[in-house]
């Protein structure tokens, strides 16, 4: 079962002509941005109507048809997010319904109801409300919301909110994660598992997170965490929001020196401040709008450095979104969707990774990044986005075409002289950091999917799903060592030299 992190109201809601219960969600393969809603419309008796037309009514004036069968069943596939489903005959009326992405939605109707009915067992998660506390980064909120989910860092206070984390998904492997944003592969295409994307949680209306069966089709080897973005509205709305904090609230848990290791201070912020605006709305009958930004500033201890040493960090973020309507059975999309990080210290090189796979490298010990290794990433990506509806009872489905283009420079800076020391025992580091990088990972694909109306043969409905993709990256690393050698020392004393051919 994938995991719907909503920023949705009430998922439904009645009206005195129409009632809807919604069970609880199943899985959808192979889909880009699009959900399923399916149910059966009944009379107040119980018995299914069959041949009458139900409406599936979105924002931007999207509406679309299709005819109950024989045994009173519909389905639709639609981009997610809210609709009204109606019989026709009803205008007005309607069942209010959230399609969420790559989930099938059970929708019953029925004609004449003067309440709605909940079935036992729904059970949804609203990110809006945030019920109980926790950090504004996706690490955070996979750890605390997703049973089967273990990230690195840990964050469960947000000081590690700074960072580009990996997620393991039911004990697998990180390696085996794919990231995705609105359908679009945003993993970094030189190392496996590791994301290029630091999403805005609160410009989000939706993380799912898929593994095994559940992801039939799709191109991860092992998991896929899919992100959406917040959906425009029907009506004009903004907001504007700032979180704050600091060393005056905190308290200190640091242990006893003779248990503390190689922790040397208290982890806290001495200062926090996080301000955002979005705003969002319809700007025609067939288009709308939704925009947000967001700055994060930040000073916090080290640690596992000498008391009063700090790290200063920015985080800024931006996401715009429009959709507009050509035609009854065309949708067009656009967004664009950035984030900057920059760190003042404790930095961690790019691609780190494949050098510490060599039995002759050092040993890396990075709970906190280098030393005096300032970091600084650079995140984007563009999509546009085409989804077509067949005509009504056609048969012929939904096409999503999806093309996008994204780019990140993840670099970090070392004097260029100086010895770097780290300790056999413990991985300590003094000097000047060991490695530095400058890197680039360029991408950009075309996605499809494609899906037919439910198919019916020997009793049993298939539901066929096709796709198809194409993407090409060509990622860069530009090391650097300060003056090519690390020092290797055992209790302080010199050991050995690693020499670097960067």
């Amino acid at each position: 079962m994938p995991l719907a992190i909503r920023s949705a109201a009430s998922p439904y809601c009645g009206s005195s002509r129409l009632a809807a219960a919604i069970f609880a969600s199943g899985t959808l393969w192979a889909q880009l941005a699009t959900g399923v809603a399916e149910g059966t419309l009944r009379a107040l008796d119980g018995r299914p109507v069959a041949g009458a037309p139900i409406v599936a009514a979105g924002e931007n004036g999207f509406r679309t048809a299709v005819d109950s069968d024989s045994n009173g069943e519909f389905s639709f596939t639609l981009p997610y997010g809210p609709y009204r489903l109606s019989a026709d005959a009803q205008q007005g009326a309607g069942a209010a319904v959230y399609i969420a992405p790559l989930e099938t939605t059970r929708v019953d109707l029925v004609t004449g109801a003067s309440q709605t009915v909940r079935k036992p067992g729904t059970w949804t998660d609203t990110t809006s409300g945030r019920v109980y506390p926790e950090a504004l980064s996706l690490t955070s909120l996979l750890l605390s919301r997703e049973p089967s989910s273990v990230t690195v860092p840990l964050d469960f206070a947000g000081l590690h909110d700074n960072r580009l984390a990996v997620e393991s998904h039911r004990g697998f492997s990180w390696t085996d994660t794919q990231f995705k944003l609105q359908g679009m592969d945003a993993t970094d295409s030189y190392q496996p598992g590791l994301p290029v994307v630091l999403p805005d949680i609160q410009s989000l209306d939706e993380a799912v997170v898929r593994s095994a069966f559940a992801q039939t089709a799709s191109s991860s080897a092992g998991t896929e965490a899919g992100l959406f973005l917040a959906q425009p509205g029907a009506a004009w709305h903004g907001g504007l929001s700032s979180d704050n904090t600091g060393a005056a609230l905190s308290s200190s848990n640091l242990p006893a020196p003779a248990n503390r290791g190689l922790v040397r201070q208290n982890a806290q912020f001495r200062r926090f401040t996080r301000d955002r605006l979005e705003i969002g709305g319809p700007l025609a009958k067939r288009a709308d709008f939704y925009a947000s930004s967001a700055g994060q500033w930040a000073s916090q201890t080290e640690p596992l450095s000498a008391p009063g040493t700090g790290q200063r960090s920015r985080l800024l973020f931006a996401n715009a979104r429009g959709r507009i309507r050509a035609g009854a059975n065309d949708q067009f999309d656009a967004l664009y969707s950035g984030s900057r990080i920059d760190l003042s210290d404790g930095g961690e090189p790019a691609g780190l990774e494949a050098t510490m796979g060599n039995r002759l490298a050092p040993s890396f010990v990075l709970p906190g990044g280098f030393p005096s290794d300032p970091e600084t990433d650079h995140l984007d990506f563009v999509q546009v986005g085409w989804t077509h509806f067949s005509r009504a009872n056609s048969g012929l489905g939904v096409l999503e075409v999806r093309y996008g283009w994204s780019t990140a420079h993840l670099d970090t800076s070392a004097p260029a002289t100086g010895h770097s020391r780290i300790e056999l025992l413990g991985g300590a580091v003094s000097g000047p950091p060991p490695l530095a990088n400058l890197a680039v990972r360029p991408r950009q694909g075309i996605e499809t999917a494609w899906q037919p109306a439910v198919l019916r043969a020997l009793g049993t409905r298939f539901r066929i799903v096709a796709g198809g993709g194409w993407k090409t990256s060509g990622p860069i690393n530009r090391f650097n060592a300060p003056s090519g050698l690390n020092w290797i020392t055992a209790n302080g004393a010199p050991a050995f030299v690693t020499e670097f051919n960067t």
